[in-house]
């Protein structure tokens, strides 16, 4: 399914292309239905005000490093499989490219555990 939604308060559309709205909890919040937009955003309808709303955003210009990392490992966190170009963006951040470069199916998971570890996230 193709969904646009326009998030009001940061005044811009974003397109959500899903086959699911999942749940998601940040920190006390709860909400019923979420997805990845296109450019990267997590965004979520609030049920109390009744628009969909921005969780956190994808968009490296917008955060350091640390902050970056945590923003990847809750996308990967969020989704049901691996999305290999943030798992790369991950090892990129570790300064481990070499080794993600030389990394294959049988040993990429353990090249990114590797980089949340170094980082100090978890996957």
């Amino acid at each position: 399914m193709t969904k646009t939604v326009q998030i009001e308060w940061m005044d811009k559309s974003v397109t959500i292309e899903t086959d699911e709205l999942r749940p998601y909890t940040a920190g006390d919040d709860t909400y019923e239905e979420t997805a990845i937009a296109s450019d990267g955003t997590l965004v979520a309808y609030d049920n109390a005000s009744n628009m969909w709303v921005q969780l956190w955003t994808c968009r490296p210009e917008d955060y350091p490093v640390m902050t970056r990392a945590q923003t990847i490992t809750e996308n990967l966190n969020y989704r049901d499989t691996w999305d290999y170009n943030l798992l790369e963006e991950l090892c990129k951040l570790a300064e481990m490219e070499k080794e993600w470069d030389a990394a294959d199916g049988d040993n990429f998971e353990s090249v990114a555990y590797a980089a949340a570890e170094k980082l100090g996230v978890k996957i």
